[in-house]
């Protein structure tokens, strides 16, 4: 998180100063549909190449996180749609991981690849790269000072999200994605009556 939240800092500031050179750019590559493909794609490659490199006496909860990255990868294949909303908890009920303290695998791509399965994800990785692949657009060719701030939140949370984390159930992420959709519709439209 604090290496999220440093790299935001030095996105805007980098995007504040550089934003009049960029101007001249019609397109940008898409950086946030990609940022969340690539940590997706690694967050369900990573349990399957690698070993949990974590002990139990000496790193017991991250060797928890990463067993719950594994079963979640193993349940995916076993059912690519998806168990249901809330149906994490279930998928590990019958594991060794006192399944009573756990509702997340502390990660949002295993967590909507277990519940939502290979859609669920798909459909997330649009969304929420979409929105601030717009707002990244909106930064480089307007005059719209909110948008790389809402960029750059949309686009480090999925990297402070990788491991310890459960960002879907936090209702900050959801309303700095609401403000982003806001924000593009009034940036494109106006606001009514304008």
């Amino acid at each position: 998180s604090l290496i999220a939240g440093i790299t935001g800092i030095v996105l805007v500031s980098i995007g504040t100063v550089l934003r009049s050179k960029l101007n001249r750019l019609s397109t940008i590559p898409r950086i946030g549909v990609l940022t969340y493909a690539g940590i997706a794609l690694a967050s369900f490659l990573i349990p399957l190449l690698f070993n949990n490199p974590f002990s139990i006496p000496d790193q017991g909860s991250l060797h928890t996180r990463y067993r719950l990255l594994e079963i979640g990868v193993r349940n995916a294949a076993e059912y690519p749609l998806g168990t249901g909303l809330g149906g994490f908890p279930e998928v590990i009920a019958n594991s060794p991981l006192r399944p009573e303290r756990v509702r997340t695998p502390h990660s949002w791509a295993i967590q909507l690849l277990v519940e939502l399965g290979v859609p669920g994800v798909l459909l997330f990785i649009c969304l929420f790269g979409r929105v601030t692949d717009q707002l990244l657009y909106q930064t480089i060719c307007g005059d719209n000072w909110m948008a790389l701030p809402l960029a750059t939140i949309l686009l480090i949370t999925p990297v402070s999200s990788i491991g310890p984390s459960e960002s879907l159930y936090m209702p900050e992420l959801w309303l700095v994605l609401a403000l982003g959709l806001i924000y593009q519709i009034r940036s494109t439209q106006g606001w009514p009556g304008e």
